[in-house]
């Protein structure tokens, strides 16, 4: 009996070692899994044309890798070279402007706001439950307000969190709106 339960032991403690081994090394290694699975993606989709190349055509294995290697640095390596070479420089124009970006932005926000304060309300189950509680909104910005604040507040049921929530609770006029509200 001893020396079974010696040999269980023995396995069980190498069997721990294995696995704190493989959790380390998976650790360490994350940052290279992408090109890993990259790298397994294109073996799966390149190697039918290269089974077909070696024993087909008869070439080398060797020569046959290095084609395959190149044609990839082609395809997909000098592409993304240069793409990034054309975008890094609006990047940090952007980066070093960003003044002038917050100022597009707030143009662009402002546009947007005359646009929703044109536009007519919308009509929908949401809007009606805003109108039974005393709500009135008077164009699409407004509405859009109010579907925010339902979405946010009421459907998370964080009224307390809400200026109108606690409106309501401490004036003691909330009825309690239908589903659709």
């Amino acid at each position: 009996m001893p020396a079974l339960f010696n040999n269980r032991l023995r396995q069980i403690i190498l069997l721990l070692v294995i696995v704190f081994l493989a959790v380390s090394l998976l650790t360490q290694l994350y940052t290279f899994l992408p090109g890993l699975l990259g790298a397994i993606t294109l073996f799966i989709l390149t190697r039918t044309w290269y089974q077909k190349l070696i024993e087909q055509k008869k070439w080398k294995k060797g020569f046959t890798a290095i084609l395959f290697i190149l044609g990839a640095l082609i395809v997909i390596a000098i592409p993304i070279y240069f793409s990034i070479r054309m975008v890094m420089p609006k990047i940090s124009a952007l980066l070093n402007n960003q003044q002038e970006v917050m100022q597009g932005l707030q143009i662009l926000k402002d546009r947007a706001i005359r646009l929703l304060s044109q536009m007519p309300a919308e009509k929908n189950a949401v809007i009606k439950g805003w109108e039974s509680c005393g709500w009135k909104a008077e164009d699409a910005g407004q509405t859009q307000a109010m579907l925010h604040l339902k979405k946010h507040y009421c459907d998370a049921r964080r009224c307390l969190h809400c200026a109108i929530g606690l409106k309501l609770m401490n004036d003691g006029s909330f009825d309690r709106p239908s589903r659709g509200a």
